[in-house]
Order: structure tokens, then sequence, then C-alpha cells
């Protein structure tokens, strides 16, 4: 529906959820596009929305919290929604580079070459690079979490497969 697709198509979604977390953030729409350059209206339907799908709540207190641990959404087709979601963040890492300095952020990169059929055990690697870096996050240092953070590993092929290029001399 709607609601599902706004969620993974809209990027801020994931990093307001994020938000409840952060030591003693005022978590208002107002506060919210101001920490993520958003508008206060995107952050109020975005809130309303992660209520709706169930993401979000408020708890004894009337603070929000997150419902779920990790949110996970994976196709083995990538949907319009991911692509979208995808291109976002891509577009933020190229901010990133021209406006974070190097003790703000992580930057690297190595280009090899690898054998297609291992890709599956690549994904289950950087799965474990995923949670590694998840408990990394969650250790209690007593300080608490002051920033939302956006990590994303790509793999692509730079090289045009033989399929690809036979395809190209028949043509």
């Amino acid at each position: 529906d709607l609601d599902k697709f706004k969620l993974i198509a809209d990027w801020y979604h994931l990093p307001i959820l994020n938000m409840t977390y952060l030591r003693d953030f005022d978590f208002t729409p107002r506060a919210i596009a101001a920490r993520l350059g958003i508008t206060s209206n995107e952050a109020e339907v975005a809130i309303e929305r992660l209520e709706r799908v169930g993401m979000l709540a408020k708890d004894d207190s009337g603070r929000y919290v997150k419902t779920e641990e990790r949110f996970l959404a994976s196709s083995e087709s990538m949907s319009a929604a991911l692509r979208r979601y995808h291109r976002q963040f891509l577009e933020k890492a190229i901010g990133a580079l021209e406006t974070q300095s190097a003790a703000e952020k992580i930057n690297g990169s190595e280009t090899f070459a690898f054998n297609q059929k291992k890709i599956a055990r690549a994904k289950e690697i950087t799965e474990e690079y995923y949670n590694k870096m998840l408990a990394l996050a969650e250790e209690e240092d007593g300080s608490g979490p002051t920033d939302v953070y956006h990590l994303q590993v790509n793999c692509f092929n730079l090289t045009k497969t033989n399929k690809a290029l036979a395809l190209k001399d028949v043509t």
C-alpha cells in the first residue's frame, strides 16, 4: 500500500525511527526537520505514517519509541521504492563527501576481480558486517547516541558480462 511504499521510498522515515534513541533529543516534527533538513510537514506526516504501520508508538510516559529493532526491506527484483530509497542515500553520500569532515564519516572503496558465483557468500559477509556495526552502535558507554548514521555498502559489476557483450555484437 501507499504507506509501505512511502516508508521505503522516502529516505527520512528510518532516520526518524532511529532518532528515538538520541540522547536529550526533543522528538517533535520541528526538531526532526531541523536535524534532517526536511520540512516540518514531511516530519509530521512521516511520524503519523510510522505510527500507522506500527513501527513507532508512544510509551507510558508519552515518549515516542521504535517498536521494532530492525527493519529489513529486500526484493530479488528491485522495486521502484527500493531504487528510490537507495538513490536518495547515494545522493546523501555525495553531499557528505563535500560537507562532512573525515572525523564524521567513513569512506573507502576497493576495486577487484571477482567471480559472480561468490555473490551469495559476499552477501552473507556483508550481513555479518552490518550486524557487527549494529552491535557497535548499541554498545553502552554511558553517553548514548548523539546522531543517526546511514551505512550503505555497494558492490557492483564494473565490467560488461560476456552475455551483454554477445548481445551488443549481434545488434
